[in-house]
């Protein structure tokens, strides 16, 4: 099993949570500012998206932590958060953030998330608005609109699709250059980001490509969430009709991974979400255009220290 390093400078924030969650003892790695000063600043709980983890949010924990308590974790089956043998489903994290909440004392907080992490604090604020004072979905939102069945989506539930993919991953640990070149659709200029930031990246693909128990909870992602939307949509889509909890859709100008049209598919449900576009970014504006990205989501202090991504000895 591999061990997912810290970036550089987060180290110290690092702390494991034990939480209960369908009755799995679940231990979490979560980044936490406020282990010194918990009470003084409110919060904001960070979900990263499919087969991340909290180290997306590199570039933003230290400038939004001058003025706020910042938790980014781990989700279960991810990073260095525990990795059980189980189905791991939208619920299943929706209730593992609120158990994270809980066990750090957190009664509110401003929910942000990223792509699938994006689905799941929509989801925590639907099912306890009360806690969660504002939510920003970055590149991602619980899906409305019902998606024409077509092979690209519907082989990657199927056991053949999962050997293929298997047998890729075996292939990636012989080349990891070959694992690190998937990671360029996620982002609008690869190519441009800071030399340190691509080495960090290389060197989490390769923590990734050797976590056999990572690649489990990334098949049962995708064997779980089609039906569950299938079956919860229509709810769903009332729900946030009603939802109380002011919203903002931060979307990347170049994203090429996750669908606009679920964007407008939640302004449809609820006109009062304000839609927020960060030029130049694609998938992971948070990492790419960082200060950008807090401006638009409103942290605007944080932003003027955010600047670009720092080199790794600066973080």
């Amino acid at each position: 099993m591999s061990v997912f390093a810290f970036y550089p400078g987060l180290a110290r924030f690092a702390r494991d949570v034990v939480v209960l969650v369908e009755e799995s003892l679940l231990r979490i790695h979560v980044y936490d500012t406020g282990i010194d000063d918990a009470a003084e600043k409110p919060a904001i709980v960070l979900v990263h998206g499919l087969n991340d983890d909290a180290d997306t949010w590199r570039h933003v924990i230290g400038p939004l932590s001058e003025t706020y308590r910042v938790v980014a974790l781990d989700l279960p089956g991810f990073g260095r958060s525990y990795k059980p043998a189980r189905n791991y489903s939208l619920p299943f994290f929706r209730e593992t953030v609120v158990a994270v909440m809980d066990a750090l004392e957190i009664e509110r907080a401003t929910l942000i998330g990223n792509s699938m992490g994006a689905m799941i604090v929509q989801a925590v604020s639907l099912r306890w608005p009360e806690r969660a004072d504002r939510l920003v979905l970055v590149c991602g939102a619980l899906i409305l609109r019902q998606q024409p069945l077509n092979w690209n989506f519907v082989r990657r539930a199927l056991p053949f699709f999962q050997r293929k993919v298997e047998d890729k991953s075996a292939n990636f640990r012989r080349d990891p250059q070959a694992a690190y070149a998937l990671l360029r659709p996620y982002y609008a200029d690869f190519d441009g980001l800071p030399d340190d930031d691509k080495r960090f990246l290389l060197s989490r693909v390769r923590d990734r490509v050797w976590d056999d128990s990572q690649f489990y909870a990334y098949q049962s992602v995708w064997q779980q969430l089609p039906l569950w939307f299938l079956v919860n949509r229509r709810e769903l889509r009332e729900q946030i009709a009603a939802s109380p909890v002011p919203t903002i859709v931060a979307w990347g100008e170049r994203d090429t991974i996750f669908s606009f049209e679920h964007a407008e598919a939640q302004l449809e449900a609820n006109p009062s979400i304000t839609l927020r576009m960060i030029a130049g970014a694609g998938h992971l504006p948070q990492q790419e255009r960082p200060g950008e990205w807090l401006t638009a989501i409103g942290f605007d202090q944080a932003a003027s220290a955010a600047g670009e991504p720092a080199a790794m000895g600066d973080a």
